[in-house]
């Protein structure tokens, strides 16, 4: 069996109210706004070519995960894995392209979770200005240089506030500890004097010869005991320096009492002189004043310089 269809002309009126109809049923999905090429997709205000109001759904680019989407060179949209990213590594497989600016925090040099060993900058430290770089660490800390790889410890220091310089990593046993020669430009001159702190602790350079300064070293003193003696006139053995001195000394004594428990007080004095002084040693001669003996024991003190 055959079917035939035959359309009537339809009148102008019917062709008219269908526009409307579907013009009414897509004006909330679909509109084009003259002269810009906008189209809104659950939108009547579409802002750009394409103004889409939800989500957005390609089938093509379905599959299994979260991706991102890519623009391709010829503007293509497609899609991508999510990529996984990297775990901070405190900068160790960074190479730096810029400054690195850390604002007046804290670089922890071990964990987040240990606050004793780091890098910071510090207007003040411990209410004393600073305005500059604190290094610090917990027992201590150590400035050094390398070569072929070795560190070479050059400023050690402790949490005892001492500090060493040229210990080899050595720990300082003084509030400054140095291993080796001290060279200090402000005590530069002609000659070798001797050094003297002021009231403040200033180290300076004195006036003073080194030939002053030796002479104050080979100083000798000692002291001799006498007993008693009812003679009232003591003449003692050669008494040494104990040192060997170029030339005389000058030798300056004098006499105490010495009283044991058994002894009674004693109110004596004494006159000493010096007799037969040489580069080795020396004679005294002891009187009581007023005459007669003693019968206490005595002490000759003496020092010796030389001249």
């Amino acid at each position: 069996m055959r079917y035939s269809y035959f359309f009537r002309p339809l009148s102008v009126g019917l062709l008219l109210l269908m526009a409307q109809q579907v013009a009414a049923q897509t004006q909330a999905q679909t509109q084009l706004r003259p002269p810009t090429p906008f189209i809104g997709i659950n939108t009547t205000s579409p802002t750009q070519a394409l103004d889409i109001e939800g989500n957005l759904r390609i089938r093509a680019q379905a599959g299994s995960g979260t991706r991102m989407m890519v623009a391709l060179p010829d503007g293509t949209l497609g899609v991508q894995p999510m990529p996984v990213p990297t775990p901070p590594d405190n900068l160790g497989n960074h190479t730096a392209s810029q400054t690195l600016y850390l604002s007046s925090q804290t670089l922890r040099l071990r964990t987040a979770a240990d606050p004793n060993h780091g890098l910071m900058y510090s207007a003040n430290l411990n209410s004393r200005p600073v305005n500059g770089p604190v290094l610090f660490g917990d027992e201590g800390g150590v400035l050094a240089t390398a070569q072929g790889g070795t560190m070479l410890p050059v400023i050690t220091w402790s949490n005892s506030g001492r500090v060493g310089v040229g210990l080899n990593g050595g720990n300082p046993n003084a509030t400054l500890h140095v291993g080796g020669t001290v060279l200090v430009d402000a005590l530069a001159g002609s000659g070798s004097r001797v050094l003297l702190t002021n009231a403040d602790g200033r180290l300076t350079p004195s006036t003073a010869s080194a030939t002053a300064l030796e002479k104050l070293l080979t100083m000798k003193s000692g002291a001799y005991f006498v007993g008693p003696d009812l003679d009232g006139v003591y003449f003692s053995p050669i008494i040494s320096f104990g040192t060997t001195y170029p030339t005389t000394p000058v030798v300056v004594c004098s006499v105490s009492s010495l009283r044991a428990q058994h002894q009674p007080l004693s109110n004596d004095t004494f006159t000493v002189s010096v007799r037969d002084c040489g580069l080795t040693g020396f004679q005294v001669a002891v009187a009581r004043i007023g005459g007669g003996g003693w019968g206490q024991d005595i002490q000759i003190n003496w020092v010796a310089m030389p001249q």
